[in-house]
């Protein structure tokens, strides 16, 4: 590393600190901002990393009271990791456990670091969210509408598939089209919570309508279904009384098997999603190898490397394009099965208390709680973790809704320091 980048990230680190301790409602609005931004010049260096490094050694002692009350949530969130370390002992190649483990732990401490946000106003939260999205959202459509040529090597962007046969896929800064995607589609069904909300409504509003602006320019569909079904089932939940949500459930429950019904229907007699299909009959092989622990953690790319030149093609080096079967070829069943309980016990636990909670927040963590929801829909057919950085929004947005929860619980610990 560089002089220049070491100074750079030192100061980020600094910068992170400052923020967490003495501007804490600052903290994740100045991140959020920040994880879209990638500086090629110094190696693909991405700024939100450092940044939030410091935020979370300036915000230890409130993320360690806020784990001794969230005891369940700790549980959650760490059953997982450790299962992934546990895994070295019967990985494939056990050095290549720490690269995963890397990546997820960020994914962690993104949430631990959102779970302590506490400020009484969340109109800074929302103004870090339009940030966020606005400029690459206008980037991205700006590519994929042919007035700005996207960044990188012409040869490198026709290999991934961004500028092919005139057809561009607006990446802005991002590395890849989806990444982008996958952020604003976060970003953007927490702004509908909160503009439904009464939140900076316009505000909102616009940062939802940059969301879908950017979905469509990545070409990214599961995207735009997340933002567009997302959107319409938020409003809905945040519209009808609770006793109507209960008797809601088993209607909700009914629809979502039929939708799984008619999907799996769809696509055996359509014969799979193209491409794909090539690399998820390869993960059900290796699953069938090694179904309960699997190939060990980070072990996918020399599985990939070992098979045939159809299945290692460039684009399926790094995941299997499935969030649920890369997982279980290299954790086994009881990898999925944890990471089920990372995102969805903090979920389902805290949807009794959001009401309880400041009506603002509440929207909020309702539009956090579909983004955590549509995070994991969109990635049936993809994989959220590229890099460390592309975990920090998923793990905001799970943190986000604990954050709202605690509010409304009579032994929450709320901060002195609530100052903007």
């Amino acid at each position: 590393m560089s002089a220049p980048m070491w100074l750079g990230t030192g100061l980020l680190v600094l910068l992170g600190a400052i923020f967490g301790w003495k501007k804490p409602a600052w903290t994740l609005p100045v991140l959020i901002a920040l994880i879209p931004w990638r500086v090629p010049f110094f190696g693909d260096f991405y700024p939100a990393i450092p940044f939030f490094l410091g935020a979370m050694l300036g915000r230890s002692e409130a993320i360690l009271e806020m784990l001794v009350e969230q005891r369940l949530f700790a549980l959650a969130t760490l059953l997982f990791p450790l299962w992934l370390v546990c895994s070295a002992s019967w990985a494939l190649q056990p050095a290549f456990v720490s690269g995963l483990l890397l990546k997820w732990l960020v994914v962690v401490g993104a949430a631990w670091l959102a779970a302590t946000e506490d400020s009484p106003d969340p109109r800074l939260l929302v103004l870090g969210l339009f940030v966020g999205i606005l400029p690459h959202a206008l980037w991205g459509f700006s590519e994929r509408m042919h007035w700005i040529v996207p960044i990188g090597d012409p040869a490198v962007l026709k290999m991934r598939v961004i500028d092919f046969q005139d057809s561009i896929r607006g990446k802005a800064l991002f590395w890849h089209p989806n990444r982008l995607a996958e952020f604003t589609e976060q970003c953007g069904l927490v702004l509908v919570g909160a503009g439904l909300a009464g939140v900076l409504p316009r505000l909102a509003g616009i940062g939802v309508l940059a969301a879908c602006a950017a979905a469509w320019a990545t070409g990214s569909t599961g995207g735009m279904a997340t933002i567009f079904g997302g959107a319409v089932l938020c409003a809905g939940w945040m519209r009808i009384s609770d006793k109507a949500r209960r008797d809601a459930i088993p209607v909700l429950l009914a629809a979502g098997l039929a939708a799984l019904l008619i999907g799996t229907w769809a696509f055996i007699s359509h014969g799979g999603i193209g491409s794909r299909q090539i690399i998820f009959d390869f993960a059900q092989q290796q699953i069938a190898e090694r179904p309960w622990l699997g190939a060990g953690a980070g072990n996918w790319p020399l599985l990939v490397g070992a098979s045939s030149l159809d299945v290692s093609r460039f684009w399926f080096t790094g995941h299997a394009h499935s969030l649920p079967l890369h997982l279980w070829v290299e954790l086994g069943l009881p990898g999925v099965l944890l990471v089920g309980v990372f995102f969805l016990l903090p979920v389902a636990r805290a949807q009794g208390s959001l009401a309880g909670a400041p009506v603002g927040w509440a929207g909020v963590g309702t539009g956090a709680t579909f983004a955590v929801l549509g995070i994991l829909a969109h990635n049936l057919v993809h994989y959220f973790l590229r890099d460390p950085v592309d975990g920090l929004m998923t793990g905001i947005v799970l943190g986000l809704v604990v954050s709202v929860a605690r509010r409304s619980a009579p032994q929450s610990v709320i901060s002195k320091d609530n100052s903007a």
